[in-house]
């Protein structure tokens, strides 16, 4: 052994001393890829903690915690059936050594799935701000919500019966994901601070369209409820936001809080389209007005003619500034300028009664608000009774 080493020890020690290297350089070179994979963690990350940190002036540590379970479901934008968020992450926003406040990042759903993260304030139970991390809804649509919309969240009291979220005019998918998600915040807040979300004793039992042309202007909603320790019965009037209007009939007012109550529950139901409604009806003329909003920020109006009856639809004839031609529009429609869409689907209505009408390639989101107008109206027509 000792002649074997001293012949061959040299290129023994020049082997190990390669072995060593390799070895060395292995452990390097996974150790820098960790840190490299981490640094762009933290990179990743850094901006949307920002954004978080905003939230709250003089914060300035974020730490992450797991939030309590909280297991609840939501009705979607148009009828949609409905959705169950979960929360991607929470963070527990801090001042020093002080605890500021908490966001809790969601995955909601508008017309796509989206992730926001909401920030709730620790000192006075309200939402302090949103930020939009992911969504995938229509970019046309979705980039209308501006200040205006979001600015609604700097302070919006949790403690609120009616809290919602105001939609935007054109864009209620969107605007129902941004709403689903503080709703589950404020459950995730409540389950990991103690907070008490506010009721009252009242059941919304059906929520529907108002076809009588002398309130529908001014309260194009209605909602059967039953409230209070006696279970009362009552059929509400509600606006266009859904804000309490008075009782079907005439009557003494529901307190101020069944008002917030009943407005809580109809904007929260999801329910019923919102995209048309009515202007106005001259029963001289048995002219009716409605408007439904397309992809143009101008609505789509139709102007209705009624038999004496009210029972048979005699014309519709529409204005529209929709813009789904190839001439600088959207989709890939070949046909005619506005109102070419709007015009086909008016006259399969009328010649077979039915509102749900065969959309035309190219002009969905026209295809889509039209058809919204005509099932509305053929609502109306049904409600008349053939003018009884």
């Amino acid at each position: 052994m000792k002649v074997f080493f001293g012949k061959h020890g040299f290129i023994l020690i020049l082997v190990a001393i390669f072995v060593l290297i390799f070895g060395l350089g292995g452990v390097y070179s996974r150790f820098m890829t960790s840190e490299l994979e981490e640094h762009i963690e933290e990179n990743a990350t850094g901006a949307e903690y920002a954004l978080y940190l905003e939230m709250f002036p003089g914060a300035d540590t974020l730490t992450p915690y797991t939030p309590g379970e909280v297991s609840k479901t939501y009705p979607l934008a148009g009828g949609r059936g409905d959705f169950a968020p979960t929360v991607d992450k929470a963070l527990k926003i801090l001042q020093g050594t002080s605890e500021k406040g908490v966001v809790y990042v969601i995955n909601t759903k508008g017309k796509e799935p989206m992730k926001v993260g909401v920030g709730i304030s620790l000192e006075n139970d309200a939402c302090v701000g949103i930020a939009v991390l992911e969504q995938n809804d229509t970019p046309d649509y979705f980039s209308q919500l501006g200040d205006p919309f979001y600015s609604q969240f700097d302070a919006k009291a949790l403690s609120d019966l009616a809290l919602a979220v105001d939609t935007f005019a054109g864009v209620t998918y969107s605007s129902k994901a941004f709403e689903i998600a503080l709703f589950y915040a404020r459950e995730l807040y409540a389950a990991d601070y103690d907070f008490v979300i506010p009721t009252v004793a009242m059941t919304l039992v059906k929520l529907e369209y108002n076809f009588d042309p002398t309130t529908f202007i001014a309260s194009p909603y209605i909602a059967n409820i039953i409230y209070g320790d006696q279970d009362t019965e009552a059929a509400v009037m509600l606006s266009a936001s859904f804000d309490y209007v008075g009782l079907v009939g005439g009557g003494t007012d529901l307190e101020a809080d069944f008002q917030a109550a009943v407005k809580a529950l109809a904007q929260g139901a999801g329910t019923l389209n919102t995209q048309a409604s009515f202007v106005s009806f001259d029963e001289e003329n048995n002219t009716l007005v409605m408007q439904t909003k397309g992809y143009n920020p101008n609505a789509i109006q139709a102007s209705i003619v009624l038999n004496d009856t009210l029972d048979i639809v005699v014309s519709i004839t529409f204005v529209s500034m929709e813009t789904y031609a190839n001439q600088g529009g959207y989709g890939d429609y070949t046909g005619g300028p506005a109102p070419a869409v709007e015009n086909n689907l008016r006259n399969q209505y009328l010649a077979d009664g039915d509102p749900n009408v065969d959309g035309v390639a190219g002009a969905t989101v026209s295809s889509n608000a039209v058809r919204s107008l005509l099932q509305l109206l053929d609502g109306f027509v049904e409600a008349q009774n053939g003018g009884e």
